[in-house]
């Protein structure tokens, strides 16, 4: 492996008290193996994917886009409602002002 293709910085998630180390490509990944939803992310990708595959028509992508909506604004909201308990964890992903 030469020098740059080596990272500078990389990211190690630790779980099973030490046990096993597990390095990620990015913070979302860091998050997501850090609080343990990373199966339940896959899981809702692949129910995500299948549905979408079941589109055949504008009033079903419609539908789903309108869904799809609605959940990223529940995850937002949620995301905002735990700010406080995740600022201290993940300051620099929250804006400054």
């Amino acid at each position: 492996m030469t020098e740059q293709s080596k990272k500078k910085n990389p990211l190690f998630v630790v779980t099973n008290a030490g046990q096993d180390i597990e390095e990620v490509d990015n913070l979302w990944d860091y998050v997501m193996s850090k609080l343990g939803l990373k199966a339940y992310m896959t899981y809702f990708e692949e129910v995500v994917q299948y549905l979408l595959s079941e589109v055949d028509s504008y009033g079903a992508l419609k539908f789903m886009n309108a869904w799809l909506l609605q959940v990223i604004e529940l995850f937002q909201s949620t995301l905002h409602k735990g700010e406080d308990l995740f600022k201290p964890l993940f300051g620099s992903l929250f804006s400054k002002a």
